[in-house]
């Protein structure tokens, strides 16, 4: 049934009200789980294992997705359940400052407490989740799905650049207690800045309107309701994947940066800048990944993806301490070896991380049939935050192990083996034998092309299959863009 111009114009204000709210929200998403919060709690304690157990919590909240999502269908407005949970969760987000104002001279009794209230804060956003993906999904067009999620991709991520980037000088203007006349103001102001923003999110969404509720037939007893998405093969070894790839990201975490922070002498700047280059790949390449991925299909690009993703990772073999002089529109700059090493891998690993990140929004959308995808969103989050929980663990004890007792096993760099580069050759496994062979099982559409006929056609005819490559994907791009038009 054609949707009528009226119709079509709403939908297209309601998806613009959309992205810019989310482009508050992405301010917020940098500050609350970038850089500010690892070293928040890098500069509290120093501890890998408590550095990771924030994110180890945030993941396990994941589980209220599930009652989340089946609470909210008693009530009669899915928006006004949703915008009451995730003001309660942004407010709890205003606790740093609190909790730093109250208790900065007992930074161990500070870290215990803003842990509690964050995790608490975190059950909240994740009972938001489920609602929000579902209602969204009800005004998004399939048809524009994966070109409208790249096209947001880049714009959000654009705040999430901006926002780095700041935060990052304000923690340096605004030096740490563990330098010479520091202080937590930094802290106090970015986390300030990061709640408003966080509120400003949900305050523009209430705006965007919902979707008619549709009835569905009853699905029985609360425990057959659970059952029932994962019966999906496709839905299930869908959500399996991508666990397996948040476990292998979960494992290496921050520990990059408290890596360069220590080893390097990075400071807050530098690792912004580093952090920013991964979401300046996103905001650049959103909109050509979503186009790449309606044509070639969302299981061929996850698979060829991960495959590449990871081989960048190996930087961190490779990263010195050495000083580069550059010299950009005849301005000259210096910049550490490994910052800028690192920017670079991580910016193309950022890339095809990005298209992942396009292809699981996509999926959860279309895999999922409408009478349970709720219900399907909620598990499928669940079940990611419950696998990669163990990640950050993971990671925070195998840094504060290798902090105790160092490899003595140099590397090109200069530097000796650390637990960076354990954490990277673990994460790079789990992605290659766990995520890509579980994406493999989902079953493949029809207008998918397979991952067999492009390897086959680059690996037996270098020159031709790179030409067929593009003149397929690349005619294909053209004709997708000269139908927009129209």
């Amino acid at each position: 049934m054609e949707s009528s111009p009226t119709q079509e114009k709403e939908t297209r204000r309601s998806l613009i009200i959309s992205t810019a709210a989310g482009m508050f929200g992405m301010v917020w998403f940098s500050i609350a789980f970038g850089i500010p919060t690892t070293m928040l709690f890098e500069s509290l304690t120093g501890s890998g294992i408590m550095i990771g157990l924030f994110t180890t919590l945030a993941q396990l909240s994941a589980i209220f997705q599930v009652p989340s999502a089946i609470l909210s269908g008693y009530f009669p407005s899915r928006k006004k359940y949703w915008s009451i949970v995730s003001v309660t969760n942004r407010i709890l987000w205003f606790s740093p400052v609190v909790i730093i104002l109250c208790m900065w001279n007992r930074p161990n009794l500070a870290a215990l407490v803003l842990i509690f209230v964050l995790a608490l804060a975190a059950c909240f956003g994740n009972s938001a989740t489920p609602i929000w993906l579902d209602w969204l999904a009800d005004i998004i067009p399939e048809k524009i799905s994966e070109k409208y999620w790249g096209i947001r991709q880049s714009l959000t991520t654009v705040m999430f650049f901006a926002a780095t980037a700041l935060s990052g000088w304000l923690l340096d203007y605004f030096p740490s207690p563990d330098k010479p006349g520091g202080s937590y103001n930094g802290f106090l102001l970015v986390f300030l800045i990061g709640a408003v923003a966080g509120i400003l999110d949900v305050v523009l969404h209430i705006r965007v309107p919902e979707a008619k509720k549709i009835s569905v037939p009853a699905e029985g007893a609360i425990l057959e309701k659970i059952v029932f998405p994962m019966k999906d093969a496709n839905f299930r070894n869908m959500t399996f994947a991508y666990a397996s790839w948040f476990l292998a990201m979960g494992i290496i975490g921050p520990f990059g940066f408290v890596y360069l922070k220590r080893i390097f002498n990075a400071d807050y700047t530098e690792l912004s800048v580093i952090a920013a280059s991964a979401s300046l790949s996103a905001a650049i390449f959103g909109m050509p990944n979503g186009i790449i991925i309606n044509k070639i299909g969302a299981r061929t690009y996850f698979c060829i993806g991960l495959f590449i993703a990871p081989l960048f990772w190996l930087v961190w073999f490779l990263a010195g301490d050495g000083i580069i002089n550059l010299d950009i529109f005849s301005m000259s700059f210096q910049i550490s070896e490994s910052v800028l090493a690192v920017s670079v891998a991580l910016f193309m690993a950022g890339i095809f991380g990005s298209g992942v990140g396009i292809c699981q929004l996509h999926l959860g959308n279309v895999v999922a049939e409408k009478k349970w995808r709720r219900i399907g969103i909620a598990e499928h989050w669940a079940i990611i935050g419950l696998v990669s929980a163990a990640g950050p663990f993971i990671g925070g004890a195998i840094t504060d192990y290798f902090t105790r007792f160092p490899l003595d096993i140099p590397l090109p760099s200069g530097k000796n083996m650390s637990y960076i580069h354990i954490q990277v050759i673990l994460a790079l496994l789990i992605t290659w034998f766990l995520a890509i062979p579980f994406m493999l099982k989902v079953k493949m559409t029809k207008e998918e092309i397979g991952i067999k006929k492009i390897i086959s056609a680059i690996y037996l005819y270098p020159m031709r299959g790179f030409g067929s490559a593009y003149n397929i994907i690349g005619s294909k791009i053209i004709h997708s863009m000269k139908n927009s038009r129209h």
